[in-house]
């Protein structure tokens, strides 16, 4: 006969922590899936059920006649995910017209090589699969930012319900229904800092590996590393890079930009960086002016945004002082905050390009805030959430 005592031990020990479901990871996971699977699925009532609808494929790169038939084509010039798709179809391309589909700048689509390169593999060279599990992948990734969220969180004595937060930056509303890369760039990233935290150095800077090969972008954190590490070695400032955990994911960036130069030879990637990079806060405070709905009244909430991300910055800014994140996630955020105001205009242009291209400065400025003693983490979150929600609205409905 088994005392309750034992009873109640026995019990503890058959049932996972994880699932006390009131502070578990298991709670953003449910709730981000419920939230993104209900958007999809509107989506693509919208849609009719045409999966190909969210590639964005415009005539302008996309030539009809020799397309796959089951990819719907724009009257326009598309989106980026056309040359994401294009790249599902054959992921170590050499040729820049192939499907019907030009790739506008080869060696700047194909560094991103791992998102195209998993619907590839996941697809088994079934063309019809591809947009499917385009949206497929999103979604599970998605998700999985979700569970990793509450998982960080819960780790550094945190609500784990705040995970889900993060897969509700509006960026990724635009990467979802448009087939862009940056939420599976993100949930590696999440997962590499997770990793971190937990001092599993070599296995977090494989996931930075693998998030760099996704978008180039996260390649700031590699910097970021690069420098706490000298820092250590000259001023002996204890911090946990061990000298591979930058060195791993910088040299496979260096080799693998090496052969995309090698492989498009006659093809400048200088002209795309230009494109989107130039000097500190002209691009921003341009189009700040720009945007003021004094001077021009239609794009409102385009300068709300952009007043909101002045907001947050300064909010990160204070929140860093009483946050409890590893030095690596602080001196990343500050180096992504030199990256957001030396954008340019063509990327300040529409929210759809800026919010995404934030994907890093927000995750990263999300992580410090809910982990300070800062009053303001709450009306911070309250405020992603709302902006979330009239983008997904905006999307369904007016898009």
């Amino acid at each position: 006969m088994i005392s309750s005592g034992n009873h109640k031990s026995l019990k503890e020990n058959l049932i996972p922590q994880d699932w006390n479901l009131i502070n578990s990871p298991i709670l953003p996971l449910f709730l981000t899936a419920l939230i993104y699977f209900t958007f999809i699925m509107l989506c693509l009532e919208r849609y009719n059920f045409d999966f190909s609808r969210f590639v964005w494929a415009g005539k302008l790169f996309v030539d009809p006649e020799h397309a796959p038939k089951n990819l719907f084509i724009r009257d326009d010039c598309g989106y980026d995910g056309q040359f994401y798709y294009r790249l599902s179809l054959d992921p170590f391309t050499c040729k820049q017209t192939d499907f019907g589909i030009k790739i506008d700048s080869p060696i700047y689509r194909q560094q991103r090589i791992l998102y195209p390169l998993v619907i590839w593999s996941l697809s088994f060279g079934n063309h019809k699969l591809v947009p499917i599990n385009m949206v497929l992948l999103n979604f599970i990734a998605i998700c999985a930012m979700g569970w990793m969220g509450g998982r960080y969180l819960k780790e550094n004595g945190l609500h784990a319900y705040f995970g889900v937060v993060f897969p509700l930056c509006s960026g990724f509303i635009f990467s979802l229904t448009r087939d862009l890369c940056e939420i599976l760039e993100i949930s590696l990233l999440m997962y590499a800092f997770l990793l971190f935290k937990r001092k599993k150095v070599f296995l977090s800077s494989l996931f930075l590996t693998l998030s760099i090969l996704t978008k180039e972008t996260a390649f700031i954190v590699v910097w970021a590393a690069f420098i706490l590490y000298f820092i250590n070695k000259l001023f002996q400032f204890r911090n946990n890079i061990k000298w591979f955990f930058p060195l791993i994911p910088g040299c496979v960036f260096v080799i693998w930009h090496a052969h995309l130069y090698w492989a498009w030879s006659g093809y400048n990637i200088i002209y795309d960086i230009k494109n989107n990079m130039g000097y500190p806060l002209v691009g921003f405070i341009k189009h700040f002016i720009f945007m003021n709905p004094a001077h021009y009244e239609g794009s409102p909430i385009y300068f709300f945004e952009m007043c909101l991300i002045i907001l947050f910055s300064i909010v990160v800014v204070y929140s860093c002082f009483n946050s409890n994140v590893e030095i690596l996630e602080k001196v990343s955020w500050f180096n992504y905050l030199i990256f957001v105001f030396c954008l340019t205009g063509s990327v300040w242009n529409w929210d759809s390009a800026y919010l995404r291209a934030l994907s890093e400065f927000f995750l990263l400025g999300l992580i410090i805030i809910i982990d300070s003693k800062s009053w303001f983490k709450k009306p911070v979150m309250l405020v992603v959430c709302i902006l979330w929600f009239v983008k997904a609205i905006w999307c369904l409905y007016f898009v």
